[in-house]
């Protein structure tokens, strides 16, 4: 593979900070060369780097997890979209699959142009 490497100088030693990482992911054949890219940080308090975000030879990138199977592929119990937006009606500007909120809505793009939106409330 090939390694691209970043590292610190801790006081006494220099330290792996992050590394990205460019592999064979698959069988090679005539022509054929599939791949994948992963990238490792340091956590604090770590001495060595921690796969965070991978790439493979399908084009899936998997955050959290080696073995991504769709597009975005996200190993956690949260996702954040940190701004707020409220599309202007039910036919606003949007694309199938666009997700919003707001104070008092979560909205979803069903179709071009197409929202609909749910209520949230506190429990």
């Amino acid at each position: 593979p090939l390694l691209l490497e970043g590292s610190g100088y801790d006081g006494s030693a220099y330290r792996d900070v992050a590394r990205i990482v460019f592999e064979v992911d698959g069988t090679p054949g005539a022509g054929d060369m599939p791949g994948r890219i992963t990238f490792k940080t340091t956590a604090d308090g770590a001495s060595s780097v921690t796969e965070r975000m991978r790439i493979d030879n399908q084009g899936n990138v998997g955050i959290g997890t080696t073995l991504p199977t769709k597009l975005l592929d996200i190993n956690d119990d949260r996702l954040r979209i940190r701004t707020a937006f409220t599309p202007a009606s039910a036919a606003a500007a949007g694309n199938q699959g666009d997700l919003a909120w707001d104070a008092g809505f979560l909205y979803i793009c069903t179709a071009t142009n197409t929202w609909r939106r749910v209520a949230h409330v506190t429990w």
